[in-house]
């Protein structure tokens, strides 16, 4: 088993270290450096770049599932299926910390008017691959007992037009790179 697992994590490791490059490449190519001054009337640049289209999706987890439960059923089933979509590029997720509330910058407190578990992003080149997604899975359908139907509670589903705006090019891909050591030493 180890070192069926250890291969695939070889496998992996090679398919993000070249896909990663490739969309660093496209992204830095669509990148702009943009020059100004901060509050503090010091020199200030930033690089504001397109990042494809994003699909918003907010969810709570259905009950009686617990969230334990949930991710289970989302990181051994869906997300395999998910990605067995060739449009598909990526899936960030962004779960909301009980703990700790968000503020303005101000310090001033957040009324927010939506809630939910989490956010995920699921990345696409274009509107014309988020458009080939939707019709691959038409002509491949997920089994109904491996879809969100039951265990996921949607509060939104949006598309929009992402941009990245960075203190360089790539430092958001080089980050994460280093955090999962693609990037070699920090």
């Amino acid at each position: 088993l180890f070192a069926t697992g250890a291969a695939c994590g070889a496998a992996v490791l090679a398919i993000l270290r070249r896909w990663g490059s490739q969309r660093v490449a496209a992204r830095a190519n669509l990148a702009k450096r943009v020059c100004g001054k901060d509050f503090r009337d010091r020199p200030s640049s930033y690089v504001r770049s397109k990042d494809g289209v994003v699909g918003l999706l907010a969810y709570d987890v259905c009950k009686p599932l617990s969230e334990e439960e949930y991710d289970r059923w989302l990181f051994d089933v869906h997300y395999h299926d998910l990605l067995a979509n060739p449009h598909l590029d990526e899936i960030v997720l962004h779960t909301v910390s009980r703990e700790k509330a968000a503020r303005l910058s101000s310090g001033g407190a957040v009324e927010n008017k939506v809630g939910f578990f989490r956010l995920a992003e699921l990345h696409f080149h274009d509107y014309t691959a988020y458009d080939k997604y939707v019709e691959w899975f038409q002509a491949n359908r997920i089994p109904a007992e491996r879809t969100p139907a039951g265990k996921s509670a949607f509060a939104f589903y949006h598309l929009g037009d992402s941009e990245r705006v960075s203190r360089e090019a790539t430092s958001a891909a080089a980050s994460r790179d280093r955090l999962s050591g693609l990037g070699g030493p920090a």
